[in-house]
C-alpha cells in the first residue's frame, strides 16, 4: 500500500513539474479571460446621449455553442466589460466573429459614414487625477455631449465597409480612436473568422507611442450615421499573455499596475 501512495505521489509530481516547465517555456500565453457569451453578466450597455435608438445584444445558443448577436438598425450603443487589465502583461487578443452585411454607405473616413458590421475596442480609460486644467474642461465638456467620460484613448478593431489602402485609420470624429482595418467589404460575410492582435504594437503603430498601462474592452454593431441595418456575431474573445518571441521589449515599470482602480472599479491582471 505503501508503494502505491508513493507511486502515485510521485506521478502527481511529474506531472506538476511539466505542467510548471510548459508554462515557462518562451511563447507560452497564460490565459487571462476568456469570454463565451453564455450571458452578459461581466459586460455593460454604453450609451450616447445624442442617439436615442440602441442596438440590441443577445447571447445565443445553437447546437451546443453559445456566442453574442448584435443587430443595430439606425442605432447605435456598444457594451463595454467591466474589468480592466494590463496590456503589458497580456497583450494578446484572439476573437471570432462573423457578419451578415456590410453598410452601403459606409466610409470610415467620413462622419456620414462611421458605421460598421462590427469593432471590437480596447479603451484606455480618462484618467481625470492625471489630466491637466485643459484637458479636464474638453472631457467635462464631452461628458455633456455623450453622458459619460470618453476614453483617453482607444484602438477599434473594424470589419470596414470597403477596403482601403491604409491599416490604421483616424476616426473621422477624434484622432484619440483610430482605428485598425482587419476585414473589409463583404466577400466573407457570413463565415466564423478568427482575429489575433497584439494590443501594445498595435498602439505603437497608430499614436507612435506607448500605450497607458490600464485597458478595457468593448463591442459595438452600430449604424446611426448612415441608419441602415447590421446584424453581426461574436463566438468567443480571449486575453492571454504576452508571446515572449514576438512582442518587443518593454519598460518593466509599466508591467507593474494597482489590484484596484480608482473608485473601486474591479482589476483582474496581477501585479507580479
Amino acid at each position: 500500500m505503501k508503494n502505491r501512495y508513493t507511486h502515485i505521489s510521485r506521478v502527481y509530481c511529474h506531472c506538476f513539474m511539466a505542467t510548471f516547465l510548459f508554462a515557462s517555456m518562451p511563447g507560452f500565453s497564460q490565459v487571462l479571460l476568456r469570454e463565451d457569451f453564455k450571458n452578459l453578466d461581466n459586460w455593460k450597455p454604453i450609451f450616447f446621449k445624442s442617439i436615442q435608438r440602441h442596438s440590441t445584444y443577445t447571447c445565443r445558443q445553437k447546437q451546443g455553442t453559445t456566442f453574442l448577436e448584435g443587430h443595430a438598425k439606425a442605432a447605435a450603443s456598444g457594451l463595454e466589460h467591466e474589468a480592466t487589465f494590463n496590456p503589458y502583461k497580456y497583450p494578446v487578443i484572439e476573437w471570432r466573429w462573423k457578419i451578415r452585411n456590410v453598410y452601403k454607405t459606409g466610409d470610415a473616413k467620413r462622419k456620414s459614414g462611421d458605421d460598421y458590421p462590427i469593432r471590437l475596442y480596447v479603451n484606455f480609460p480618462y484618467d481625470k487625477g492625471k489630466a491637466g486644467f485643459r484637458e479636464k474642461l474638453t472631457y467635462e465638456f464631452a461628458k455633456t455631449q455623450l453622458g459619460h467620460y470618453p476614453p483617453h484613448s482607444a484602438l477599434a478593431y473594424i470589419w470596414a465597409n470597403k477596403k482601403h489602402k491604409e491599416r490604421v485609420i483616424p476616426n473621422p470624429y477624434t484622432e484619440k480612436e483610430q482605428m485598425i482595418v482587419l476585414r473589409a467589404e463583404a466577400h466573407k460575410a457570413g463565415q466564423w473568422l478568427v482575429e489575433t492582435i497584439n494590443i501594445v504594437r498595435d498602439y505603437r503603430d497608430a499614436f507612435g507611442k506607448n500605450p497607458p498601462r490600464k485597458a478595457k474592452l468593448a463591442f459595438m454593431v452600430g449604424s446611426s450615421n448612415t441608419s441602415e441595418e447590421g446584424l453581426s456575431f461574436v463566438d468567443y474573445i480571449e486575453i492571454r499573455g504576452r508571446e515572449r518571441e514576438v512582442l518587443p521589449k518593454v519598460d518593466a515599470a509599466l508591467e507593474n499596475e494597482e489590484q484596484v482602480t480608482e473608485n473601486g472599479e474591479r482589476t483582474i491582471f496581477p501585479s507580479h
